[in-house]
């Protein structure tokens, strides 16, 4: 008698516990799936903006001023060749 009542209250616990890590992964990629959308939407809204501003003058005239640096939103790109 008492093991068959061990018995199934070890298949419920089995059974919670599936249940559990399968909510848990289910929540854990709702979550990860609305970052990846709200970022992507942030991203593509930021994107139609120029990243960075140059100027047509080639000469360097540092002047004793430093300008800032601008923060740029645009994929990282790759430059082959180089010295």
């Amino acid at each position: 008698m008492a093991s068959e009542q061990r018995i199934r209250d070890e298949q419920q616990i089995r059974s919670a516990t599936r249940r559990l890590l399968v909510g848990s992964l289910a929540a854990t990629a709702a979550f990860g799936g609305l970052a990846a959308a709200a970022t992507h939407h942030t991203a593509a809204a930021r994107s139609n903006t120029p990243a960075v501003t140059t100027t047509e003058d080639d000469s360097f005239d540092d002047g004793g001023s430093a300008a800032a640096p601008q923060e740029s939103f645009a994929p990282p790109v790759a430059q082959s060749g180089g010295s």
